[in-house]
């Protein structure tokens, strides 16, 4: 993403001077492809992980939506989502 202030670049590539314990981020993929007319998705994804103090980093998609979580806040996170209904399905290979 690129706007007159910032560039971010999400990638699973990591440089090899970070501090790999307090900054790797695991990813939550919501499963898609959505519908345009849906409404209130991430808001409902967002709104259970605030409540547990996970900070988020959203990234959407035309297809789909994409939460970034701390490493370090990954079981808070799925603890938070699982109580407030949402699923996960196994990784596809």
């Amino acid at each position: 993403t690129r706007t007159p202030e910032e560039v971010s670049i999400v990638t699973d590539q990591i440089p090899a001077d970070l501090d790999v314990q307090d900054s790797l981020w695991r990813c939550i993929k919501i499963k898609g492809p959505l519908t345009h007319d849906l409404t209130g998705i991430l808001n409902n994804l967002s709104t259970p992980l605030k409540d547990a103090e996970v900070p988020i980093f959203a990234v959407s998609t035309w297809d789909t939506d994409y939460v970034l979580v701390p490493n370090n806040k990954v079981v808070e996170a799925v603890s938070a989502l699982l109580s407030s209904g949402w699923r996960f399905l196994e990784e596809e290979s």
